[in-house]
C-alpha cells in the first residue's frame, strides 16, 4: 500500500495519499515482515482508515 497506481486511476498513491503513522515504527514493521521465510503465504494484513 506504500506504492502503485490503482488500474484506471492517474495518478499514484504518492500523489493521491496523505498516510500518517499514528504508532509504531513503519521501518521495524518492515523489517519483521520481511524477515518471514516467504512461502507464498500473507505474511502480513493491512488496515486503512480513512477520515475526512
Amino acid at each position: 500500500m506504500e506504492e502503485g497506481q490503482k488500474s484506471g486511476r492517474e495518478f499514484t498513491r504518492d500523489e493521491l495519499d496523505e498516510r500518517i503513522i499514528l504508532d509504531g515504527n513503519l521501518d521495524l514493521t518492515e523489517m519483521i515482515y520481511k524477515s518471514i521465510p516467504d512461502k507464498g503465504q500473507d505474511r502480513y494484513l493491512t488496515f486503512t482508515l480513512s477520515f475526512k
